[in-house]
């Protein structure tokens, strides 16, 4: 275990708790390498967290956040020190009756509330070292603080950790190197009514030129059916801004190939911000990474098995809150198939892209390495099996299979966030 310098909190990270000043929990030794796996949760405590995180999101300063305590086998939930549980609704028993939760969780007062870690997360991503820049930057719910990223051949990284301002809120500290798009050249024939999981290009249509290759994700709509879109990957869609998605497109000469036209994502936009290609805020919140194209029409299915499979599996739901670290996912990509056991270590992550850009919030998921995504991938569906079919989880964004640690980082963006964004919900049958 290495020591580790605590310094006082000072500045944007500084969050200080609702109301009155709680002294913030700190931690004199860190975990330097990847922190312990989380504890597998059970299907019960999967249901009840994704609901607990749904409430969580709407309102962040009412509690510390949610988990699954391994030990005690009980899904317990974060109450800020400063909050009164009576008046703001969030007792053990108000929260299992409230939101029909399966069992009744334990309360742990903490310092700070869940707020107050996904700002400090946000601001941590984007804070300038002394040298070098953080890869990932996670929100440990039970620690009640930030678990970072930094690179693994640069001490001098690691070392400027202990001075800065958030060093207070750090829990842990793992190996990270940036994470790489799964978008480029790379469920073929895909035809209306479209399916999820598809092989997408996005290119002017009739003109020769690179490709951008990604995936289709899930079939969504708005609420009263107007419209039909396919969720995919922000950075899909902001590559080439305003043109048209087509299908088949094997040679990078489009105009003698027959490929179909997809729909557009002309007018819709997506996660990023057109000038960096960064997350960025969008009336006062952030999305990850995602993004739509508008279709004549789609199905509650997605491709599913090998990258050349026709076989389908059926959407029969979808996620509403963030899903619970320790759960287990799915995905399906038009270059990889299908490829399961991403084991969720944290549901609300920034992490450093390839190309020098934050994404975020995402969650975080480890793999075999010869379960990771590969290009062509992006934007493809995150899911969990379930009976009859498939339960929505989320969009890849992206993965690194070289981290130094082993194992695929795999990130992805939750489906609540194009649920928010876009004002739609999962076509179910």
């Amino acid at each position: 275990m290495r020591a580790f310098v605590v310094v006082a909190l000072v500045g944007i990270l500084a969050v200080p708790a609702i109301g009155q000043a709680v002294a913030a929990p700190v931690s004199p030794e860190l975990t330097w390498g990847e922190p312990a796996v989380p504890a597998k949760v059970p299907e019960w405590a999967a249901a009840d967290l994704e609901k607990l995180f749904a409430d969580v999101m709407k309102q962040p300063d009412a509690y510390s956040g949610a988990w699954f305590d391994g030990e005690t086998e009980s899904v317990v939930v974060g109450i800020p020190s400063a909050v009164d549980a009576d008046s703001s609704n969030v007792t053990s028993a108000s929260i299992l009756d409230r939101l029909d939760l399966d069992r009744q969780p334990s309360i742990s007062i903490q310092g700070r509330t869940a707020g107050q870690l996904m700002r400090a997360a946000d601001a941590a991503i984007r804070e300038p070292l002394e040298s070098g820049r953080l890869m990932s930057v996670s929100v440990d719910w039970e620690g009640n603080g930030l678990s970072v990223g930094v690179s693994p051949n640069n001490l001098k990284t690691q070392l400027a950790l202990e001075r800065t301002k958030f060093s207070p809120l750090l829990t842990g500290v793992r190996v990270g190197v940036p994470a790489y798009q799964n978008s480029g050249p790379g469920r073929d024939y895909d035809r209306y009514p479209y399916t999820g999981a598809a092989d997408v290009s996005s290119a002017p249509y009739g003109v020769p030129l690179r490709v951008n290759k990604c995936s289709t994700g899930f079939a969504m709509k708005r609420p009263d059916g107007s419209k039909h879109f396919m969720l995919t990957a922000g950075h899909c869609t902001s590559s080439y801004p305003g043109n048209t998605p087509v299908i088949d497109a094997y040679t990078l000469d489009l105009s003698n190939n027959p490929t179909v036209l997809l729909g557009t994502s002309v007018g819709y936009g997506n996660s990023l911000c057109s000038s960096t290609g960064e997350s960025c805020y969008q009336g006062g919140a952030r999305y990850g990474d995602v993004g739509v194209y508008r279709v004549s029409g789609n199905e509650a299915k997605i491709w599913s098995g090998t990258a050349t499979t026709n076989v389908k599996a059926t959407v029969v739901s979808t996620q509403t809150g963030l899903p619970a670290v320790g759960d287990t996912m799915c995905f399906d990509g038009s270059t990889s198939g299908k490829r399961c056991n991403l084991y969720i270590t944290d549901n609300y992550t920034y992490y450093l892209e390839s190309g020098n850009l934050y994404r975020g919030p995402v969650v975080r998921a480890l793999a075999a390495i010869n379960k990771c995504s590969q290009v062509g991938d992006s934007g493809g569906a995150v899911y969990k099996p379930t009976t009859g079919g498939v339960r929505a989880s989320g969009i890849v964004s992206g993965s690194n299979p070289n981290n130094g640690i082993g194992s695929c980082e795999f990130y992805y963006t939750s489906i609540y966030y194009a649920q928010q964004l876009f004002n739609v919900q999962t076509v179910l049958p």
